[in-house]
């Protein structure tokens, strides 16, 4: 087994390395099936708070294990950050992986107490649960295997094969997400696939995405996000420009790369736009301002209409708010 192991950690590294994050989210489960197997399984990224809801920001998985966290979130959430650290849940199994990161833990259905996240291991058929949890502040990232049969436990073998195994497994990822940075050259980074689910996300991203969309708490992208990504796929140019993010995204083998950064209202007008809106702001006519810059009325209209498309505003008494 000790070969096997070694042989599994050589490869996870070797995917991070020279395949990035299309191997390494493609091969991670199937890699780790050899020294702990299960049905399904998630590595994920969560912030936790002492009062608001749980965000998952990234996930990879297989099995049913993306639509098995998503529903939890929605349905189940009941996880909050506890001021003495470790996390408040109704779920022991996140309590006792929170309290101690870095060991792995297990539990079977029987062991649940709470009679909704029993429902919920049910509907899953997750009878047997394996959890390892590395914490870094809020941000916590979660390792979940799952099995469906009651005759296959977790065994302490494979519990100590956890905690030597997935502290690696976050290694790797952390390897692929600095690799994935340094050669698009950006901090702020979402890494999806084709449906829009976040694999992986880089620097202040999942920040930038709720500062958008203050309700946003699933690790994919917000419809609005992921349709405008669509209307133009495979093109060129693929942006989004909102009220609050400006995004940029590209297609890698089957990858969606998209960069995010906060947009600046006065960075994203021209040194024209700038003048028209602060002369607009101030109560100056078309024709004044034209006579300033010395066009027309017509053009300076065409230049404030520019203006209010981009800041998000409707006339001259918003953009003295603005």
């Amino acid at each position: 087994m000790l070969k096997k192991i070694n042989q599994t950690l050589l490869d996870l590294y070797d995917h991070a390395h020279q395949g990035g994050v299309q191997a390494l989210s493609e091969q991670v489960f199937k890699r780790l099936q050899e020294v702990l197997p299960g049905e399904s399984g998630a590595l994920y990224e969560a912030r936790m708070s002492p009062d608001q809801p749980t965000r998952v920001q990234s996930c990879l998985a297989f099995g049913n294990a993306r639509e098995k966290i998503n529903y939890r979130v929605s349905h189940v959430d009941s996880d909050r950050l506890r001021g003495a650290g470790g996390v408040r849940s109704r779920d022991r199994l996140i309590e006792r992986a929170t309290r101690q990161p870095g060991q792995t833990f297990s539990q079977d259905i029987h062991s649940i107490g709470d009679k909704q996240i029993y429902a919920y291991a049910k509907k899953f058929e997750s009878r047997q649960a394996l959890l390892h949890v590395r914490q870094q502040g809020q941000q916590y990232q979660l390792f979940s295997l799952w099995r469906a049969s009651l005759n296959k436990p977790f065994s302490s073998d494979e519990l100590k094969i956890g905690t030597l195994v997935i502290p690696h497994v976050f290694k790797a990822l952390d390897i692929a997400q600095t690799l994935a940075c340094m050669k698009n050259g950006q901090d702020n980074q979402l890494i999806c696939n084709w449906r829009g689910d976040i694999v992986m996300q880089v620097g202040r991203s999942a920040e930038l995405l709720e500062h958008e969309w203050p309700g946003w708490t699933q690790p994919r992208l917000p419809d609005v996000l992921l349709d405008t990504f669509r209307t133009s796929w495979g093109q060129r140019a693929m942006d989004f420009v909102g009220r609050r993010i400006r995004a940029h995204a590209q297609i890698s083998e089957s990858l969606l790369l998209i960069q995010l950064k906060a947009r600046d209202k006065n960075t994203d007008l021209t040194a024209a736009e700038r003048l028209v809106a602060e002369w607009a702001a101030h109560g100056l006519s078309y024709k004044e301002i034209g006579q300033k810059l010395g066009t027309s009325p017509a053009t300076v209209r065409n230049q404030l209409h520019r203006v209010y498309q981009k800041l998000g505003v409707t006339g001259k008494a918003a953009l003295r708010a603005s």
